[in-house]
């Protein structure tokens, strides 16, 4: 799993599934060793860790993502690459050319499965007929 920069809901969503929570990560531990044997450390809760996994994605930088491969999640760097520099017409032709080369228009691909050779045409779309509801009333006697 790989997660660039995330707005808010993903981001919230993808935490978990990053960062399982660790029910033993330490917030605060009373550094005196005197005072250690009578208290406990405090210990950082779900939604904390959660949050703070979730900033994390908010924030990432540009070229910077998370790889989750098994249970081990990295924070690498991609390679940067400059933003392309063209103009609104070179773009349009490519666009065209691409539109043109590999996509059909969405009238010719619905006739293309309605008709197939080993059966009917099947119709592109067939609205339900619409069917009025009325109350019966019951006679009670």
């Amino acid at each position: 799993m790989i997660a660039f920069k995330l707005n808010r809901d993903d981001a919230v969503w993808m935490a978990p599934r990053l960062h399982p929570f660790d029910e033993h990560k330490v917030k605060h531990q009373i550094e005196d060793k005197t005072l250690q044997d009578r208290s406990h450390p405090l210990f950082v809760s779900v939604q904390e860790q959660f949050e703070k996994t979730a900033r994390d994605l908010e924030r990432l930088g540009r070229g910077h993502c998370y790889v989750q491969l098994g249970s081990s999640v990295r924070r690498i760097f991609t390679t940067p690459f400059p933003k392309p520099t063209i103009s609104r017409d070179a773009f349009s032709q490519i666009t065209e050319r691409y539109a043109q080369r590999y996509l059909k228009p969405l009238v010719q691909e619905a006739e293309d499965i309605a008709v197939t050779p080993d059966r009917a045409p099947i119709p592109i779309f067939q609205a339900p007929p619409l069917k009025r509801r009325t109350l019966k009333k019951k006679n009670h006697i």
